[in-house]
């Protein structure tokens, strides 16, 4: 049987990152709801000790749906930095910076990190545009609620939804370019 921590050297090597040290594998379970829409705010991530058997983690998953009651229960492993060191910040690994990216964001949009109105709205519609570009006339643009969904964080959205805030927090959101710059404009409703 394999042991969690071959099983990290072994995505290491198929992903090809070379500082994986302060990677390991955690458990994500979540309980699914009937909504369609992707609620991450009830994820729980348990840290797993490397010397534990996947058999067991397996043993383990399907025990933890048996017992929860009804409800839908996802059990999946994740990939993810366990520490954060300053000596992280020095790593040039393409494969470690872009992973070190994608889970800032995700913890970014659970709410993890305290952020201010106005930071939350700037970093939200670079991820917008990021995600779908320059859009010429933004008003044409249909999806906004479902962009500010994935895209802005839980503290501010569970904020907007207790002032009885419009759904529509954002309204508008205008992207142009003016010669080499990028100005963003959001506006609050």
């Amino acid at each position: 049987m394999l042991m969690l921590y071959c099983i990290s050297l072994e995505l290491a090597g198929l992903i090809k990152l070379s500082t994986y040290t302060s990677f390991s594998l955690f458990e994500c379970r979540k309980v699914v709801t009937g909504s369609k829409s992707p609620d991450l705010g009830n994820e729980e991530y348990i840290g797993l000790d490397d010397s534990k058997y996947i058999g067991d983690l397996l043993a383990e998953f399907k025990a933890a749906k048996d017992r929860s009651k009804g409800e839908m229960l996802h059990c999946k492993l994740i990939f993810k930095k366990k520490l954060f060191r300053e000596s992280d910040e020095a790593v040039t690994d393409p494969m470690f910076v872009q992973l070190f990216y994608v889970q800032l964001q995700h913890d970014y949009i659970l709410g993890n990190y305290p952020i201010g109105r106005d930071d939350a709205a700037q970093l939200s519609a670079l991820q917008i545009l990021a995600e779908i570009g320059f859009v010429s006339t933004p008003k044409s643009c249909t999806d906004w609620n479902s962009l500010l969904e994935r895209f802005l964080p839980r503290q501010i959205s569970t904020t907007r939804v207790k002032r009885n805030e419009s759904l529509a927090f954002f309204l508008v959101i205008i992207l142009w370019y003016e010669k080499e710059h990028l100005f963003i404009t959001l506006t609050f409703y």
